[in-house]
């Protein structure tokens, strides 16, 4: 593999490496939704989850669509949908 790629997926597998993010993500995969949503279904404060919305943006892994005055977010990537399924799958401690 060349250091390129292995530097982008490196990039890419830390963005799964916060418990925030993971829960986000799953969300996101179900369905599309704004901030307010999200921060209601993780249970954590708006400020924390914009940021972590912020590096799952700047990874592509979630894309945003402006509605009026709301912030829509959605995973529209493939890998991405099948990787979160995948990892819903692990087996418990």
């Amino acid at each position: 593999m060349e250091l390129k790629r292995a530097q982008y997926l490196t990039r890419l597998l830390r963005a799964f490496g916060h418990p925030a993010r993971v829960r986000i993500i799953d969300i996101l995969v179900a369905h599309e939704c704004n901030v307010k949503t999200i921060t209601a279904a993780v249970k954590l404060p708006q400020p924390v989850v914009s940021q972590q919305l912020a590096v799952l943006r700047e990874t592509g892994i979630v894309e945003f669509q402006r509605k009026g005055n709301q912030v829509i977010y959605r995973v529209t990537k493939r890998w991405v949908k099948q990787l979160s399924r995948d990892l819903a799958r692990v087996p418990k401690e």
